[in-house]
């Protein structure tokens, strides 16, 4: 199992209940890195959906407070369950009060021949021509020493004019 998988997992409480223990050393700021906040709240979900055939289309979520390391309790509502679609919500709560929510959509797979949307993504330079960034890079925020880091437009956090980086990221070892 790897670092963020460990990090991010759920231990069923209850039917629509789950606990988590937010580890320290995955802080952005003062709260958890929002990452592994949506992808806690995500695992809920999906161990709340049992028709292994829908798998997840759509997560939409807010942080609504900072995420502290530590215990948390995470409950989830079956929004809607149809005949191939499923809308679940769950939220995140620290201390009796509402940190972050994420809402999902699960669906079997679309039949064959209907349409589909894929937008087209330019591919960005390969990851071997791109700048590293080191764990240790000041200003990086702490969640990103699990994470290794080649960047291919402006540095992060660098003050650039034009907010935006490109490149590539993958799970590292801390």
């Amino acid at each position: 199992m790897t670092t963020f998988e460990a990090a991010s997992a759920v231990h069923r409480s209850g039917d629509t209940t789950f606990s988590v223990e937010i580890p320290d050393g995955w802080q952005q700021g003062r709260g958890a890195f929002g990452g592994l906040v949506l992808a806690t709240l995500l695992r809920a979900i999906e161990a709340s959906e049992p028709d292994r055939a829908r798998v997840v289309r759509t997560l939409l979520g807010d942080i609504a407070g900072p995420v502290q390391p530590g215990p948390a309790e995470l409950s989830v509502t079956v929004l809607r369950r149809g005949a191939n679609q499923s809308n679940l919500r769950v939220d995140l709560r620290q201390a009796g009060e509402i940190l972050a929510f994420a809402s999902s959509v699960l669906s079997t797979a679309r039949k064959p021949g209907l349409p589909s949307f894929r937008p087209r993504i330019d591919a960005p330079p390969a990851p071997e021509t791109a700048l590293y960034v080191p764990a240790d890079a000041p200003g990086r925020p702490i969640f990103l020493r699990h994470f290794a880091q080649h960047v291919t437009g402006p540095l992060p956090w660098s003050g650039a004019k034009v907010p935006e980086t490109a490149g590539w990221i993958r799970l590292g070892e801390p």
